[in-house]
């Protein structure tokens, strides 16, 4: 991972104390944290005990599930020592669309590789679950956005098919989809979030059709 290529490096490191709390299980934020020194203990509660998932260690990312899911929280971060934090907010990650360097591709691998394990188990495939997974992108950056001036069109689908393996066809299919229910606006060149509280409206019903897709 290239640190040198993250856009103002200085101006978003930290440094936190042994035994800061980033966020919380449960709680509600979307920063994603890359280490530059020091490591990171991932926690969950099971039960009425607190398990540690795993450690992050330098040149480690922890948050990055946040990108996915405009939910809350599904682990609590603590320093296990002092340690160095590059933060990346969802407006700095919508900045990164201008371009992909290589610390941005180091993520979109890990994101990638985690999203096709979890629908590989599930057994997930086909139209909903794209568009599942591209609206909760599109989501995030919307968030993350300073305007409403829209995204240009070719960066947002380099960049969804590289962090979801999903063909340029296929991506087609998804957003003429999210146009037609209004989610979603279409130019030549840009896309753009009709609104972030429709979008999060439409997210929410196709996952409970997934849901709903299985017996338990």
């Amino acid at each position: 991972m290239v640190i040198r290529d993250i856009p103002n490096v200085k101006e978003n490191t930290v440094i936190v104390p042994s035994k800061t709390v980033l966020f919380k299980e449960n709680d509600f934020s979307k920063d994603i944290y890359i280490v530059k020194r020091g490591k990171i203990r991932i926690l969950k509660k099971i039960g009425s005990r607190q398990v540690q998932l795993m450690t992050v260690e330098a040149g480690g990312i922890f948050g990055e599930i946040s990108m996915f899911d405009n939910g809350p929280r599904t682990a609590t971060a603590v320093a296990a020592e002092d340690t160095e934090l590059i933060k990346m907010t969802p407006a700095l990650f919508s900045e990164s669309l201008k371009k992909v360097p290589e610390w941005f591709m180091a993520i979109a691998r890990v994101l990638s590789q985690r999203i096709r394990q979890t629908d590989s188990r599930l057994g997930l495939s086909g139209p909903v679950v794209n568009e599942v997974n591209v609206s909760a992108i599109l989501l995030y950056l919307a968030s993350g956005s300073k305007d409403n001036e829209g995204m240009i069109l070719s960066e947002v689908e380099k960049t969804l098919s590289a962090l979801l393996n999903i063909p340029i066809n296929e991506m087609e299919i998804v957003f003429a989809s999210l146009v037609k229910k209004k989610v979603v606006e279409l130019t030549a060149d840009k896309i753009k979030v009709s609104s972030v509280e429709s979008l999060t409206e439409h997210l929410a019903g196709l996952r409970n059709q997934l849901s709903q897709s299985f017996i338990i």
